[in-house]
């Protein structure tokens, strides 16, 4: 091979810098183009989800009060991060909560809770499609975790209506709490009412 003299290895140097600054350009010009349409389209979707939420969360407040409950939430189960074995961490999040006058939030407390902590609970509300616990003492056993969880939080019984999408695969659950157990009431028709609306309004946010 013969050896290359400085001319040739400049004009190749200067070719080669060439191509990465065209392409870094053009990385660039992409990169803003895309950053430009996302900030757009966030801004235009933030009404209607806006509008979306305010229905659900109306909704959730009429049920409240024709139940007598302390707390209705809506949880959405969604992908975490991902375990050292490349195993997804599915978690589940209060992603909506309507409180009795009086009674304490504790939506920030239910973000992105692993469902690996808390098995045979997410099992029951996915094999029913309502499920209740009339009096919290009578899972102190049988989960142990739930149980823990519920008394820290004040409930003292509690009902659980899955939702579902379009290809009836599970999504997320409604829960109905109450702090005083005698107030529980398994009303299936306001449940199912409340199920569909919640389905219908979380399907059209994916639509937003």
């Amino acid at each position: 091979m013969k050896n290359l003299d400085l001319e040739t290895i400049a004009t190749l140097l200067g070719t080669a810098l060439a191509g990465v600054f065209i392409g870094y350009k053009v990385f660039k010009q992409k990169i803003e183009a895309f950053l430009k349409n996302w900030s757009g389209s966030v801004s235009s979707k933030v009404p209607k989800q806006s509008q979306i939420d305010i229905k659900i969360l109306n909704r959730m407040e009429e049920v409240k009060e024709i139940l007598d409950a302390d707390r209705v939430q809506v949880y959405e189960f969604h992908n975490g991060e991902h375990y050292a074995n490349g195993r997804s961490a599915l978690k589940v999040s209060c992603t909506y909560e309507v409180c009795r006058i009086g009674v304490k939030s504790i939506q920030r407390e239910c973000m992105s809770l692993p469902i690996s902590c808390i098995p045979r609970y997410i099992a029951k509300i996915l094999d029913n499609i309502v499920s209740g616990v009339a009096d919290i003492e009578e899972v102190k056993d049988v989960m142990p975790a739930t149980y823990n969880l519920k008394v820290a939080q004040g409930i003292n019984a509690y009902i659980n209506i899955i939702i579902r999408n379009r290809k009836k695969e599970p999504v997320g659950f409604i829960e109905i709490q109450w702090f005083d157990k005698s107030k529980f009431v398994k009303d299936d028709y306001e449940l199912m009412r409340m199920a569909t609306f919640v389905e219908e309004n979380i399907l059209n946010n994916l639509e937003v």
